[in-house]
């Protein structure tokens, strides 16, 4: 049996209970590529649609099978979540395995602009948490959350709500807020084992639906975001000043060089004439003593 089969048969009643509409055409996955498979769903409370993908090993591509040898890499599942800007706050908040952690957090703008690391929250040593609010990480870990993440740590690589785009994340629809999830797949034979973590992943549609921020942390959170704002417009501004001189100068060269010969010559002793000037108004002033 496929690992594709094998998920469809495991969770195809869960995603059924969760959403009125499931796959497409009759049929739940959808195959995208010789290891790629994914299935949408709609029509459920909290949110405005959900895409489940398995993102398999090549098992059919013999340079793809010599390079997990090398270099091994795990089936995953990634869901995807997406929510209305008028029905949900926006916010970045994220969970990585520690693996990943580095490199996520310093690659994605939101996170290194936006959130801090928080490690007081009864969680394995191996996952990682991030938030621009304390108090947001707090509402969104529920007991439930806990218990599942501590259960399966081993499958878990992220969680990341945010209100930027990604365009990496291959969204199937543009979505002011997402829920972006991967864990790492068990072995054919134990599917169930990631049960937990999927049920979590519908669990907190309804906790991000219901979170609400208090004044205090809007403010806080505003506050944070207009700074970065301004930040970057003063970043950006220098950087447009300095192409600004740029073009300046390349202009100057380019009229020299399509000027006559007999201007350009001109031009360059009139030059080297205010460069003798600036220079002996910088120099010493010596007075010449006539013998």
């Amino acid at each position: 049996v496929s690992v594709a089969k094998e998920w469809g048969t495991t969770f195809y009643d869960l995603l059924h209970q969760q959403f009125a509409q499931v796959g497409e055409d009759g049929a739940l996955l959808t195959r995208e590529s010789a290891s790629s498979y994914s299935v949408i769903g709609t029509g459920r409370e909290g949110c405005d649609w959900m895409r489940a993908r398995l993102q398999l090993k090549g098992r059919h591509d013999l340079y793809q099978v010599l390079g997990a040898i090398i270099m091994p890499q795990p089936d995953r599942l990634v869901i995807d979540i997406g929510f209305s800007a008028d029905e949900v706050d926006g916010y970045v908040v994220a969970l990585f395995d520690q693996r990943v952690a580095k490199s996520s957090t310093s690659s994605l703008e939101d996170l290194s602009a936006h959130t801090h690391s928080i490690g007081d929250f009864p969680l394995p040593a191996s996952i990682r948490v991030f938030a621009e609010h304390r108090d947001i990480a707090a509402q969104m870990l529920s007991a439930e959350v806990r218990s599942a993440l501590s259960s399966q740590s081993e499958l878990f690589e992220r969680l990341h709500y945010t209100d930027y785009t990604h365009d990496d994340w291959d969204l199937p629809a543009v979505s002011k807020r997402t829920l972006h999830l991967v864990f790492r797949l068990p072995p054919s034979g134990q599917m169930l084992r990631i049960q937990a973590l999927v049920q979590m992943s519908f669990r907190l549609i309804d906790l991000i639906a219901h979170l609400k921020l208090s004044a205090p942390v809007r403010d806080k959170l505003r506050e944070g975001r207009n700074r970065v704002a301004y930040l970057k417009f003063k970043e950006g501004h220098a950087e447009r000043q300095e192409l600004a001189q740029q073009r300046k100068a390349e202009k100057v060269v380019a009229a020299r060089q399509k000027a006559p010969l007999a201007d350009r010559e001109a031009q360059r002793k009139r030059e080297e004439k205010e460069q003798r000037k600036a220079d002996r108004k910088k120099g010493p002033r010596t007075k010449m003593k006539r013998i």
